[in-house]
């Protein structure tokens, strides 16, 4: 099972670790990715310094990932031994990267927007984790990708949490479509 180091670095906001958790793990397994993943939530004001420090951008964000590996990952030519790639955690599994989660800062996005705040809370843990993986955003097409995959990993990670009648029940997202 893919190891996700989960850390709670704010004191104010209470997290759904388990939806946060199973969505992440879905998204992973999805996307045939075995690497593990560290994901940690703070306050506006530490990930604003975070991204002064590291990105060159004094400003507030909602989430920031950093890369430990790359993905997907260099095959081996043909005699060359499989190298492990990417940082270790504390139990040397291998990390994709890290995914850092302004905790205030999605409280203040569900409000505006009128949405709960566990999915938002867990919509930016996906979010970012997407972005390690190499979706991005900044394009419309690529865009529409991003929020369908980001859409399936919460509906994954809710229906593994929050059991539904078996048969509407998934409990891992579909295979990323290759194009």
């Amino acid at each position: 099972m893919t190891r996700i180091h989960f850390q709670n670095r704010q004191r104010r906001i209470r997290l759904p670790r388990a939806w946060i958790v199973s969505s992440l793990r879905a998204l992973l397994h999805a996307e045939g990715c075995g690497l593990g993943l560290s994901v940690v939530y703070v306050d506006n004001a530490t990930l604003k310094d975070l991204n002064a420090r590291f990105h060159a951008a004094n400003r507030l964000t909602d989430v920031l990932a950093f890369p430990m590996a790359a993905w997907p990952p260099r095959r081996a030519k043909r005699g060359e031994p499989e190298k492990r790639r990417g940082a270790t955690a504390a139990d040397d599994a291998p990390l994709l990267g890290e995914v850092i989660v302004s905790a205030d800062r999605a409280e203040q996005e569900s409000r505006w927007r009128g949405l709960p705040l566990d999915r938002e809370l867990t919509l930016y843990a996906v979010h970012g984790t997407l972005h390690l993986l190499g979706y991005d955003d900044h394009a419309a097409g690529e865009r529409k990708g991003m929020r369908r995959r980001e859409r399936e990993a919460l509906a994954a990670g809710r229906a593994c949490t929050w059991p539904a009648p078996t048969s509407r029940r998934r409990s891992v997202l579909p295979p990323r479509r290759l194009s």
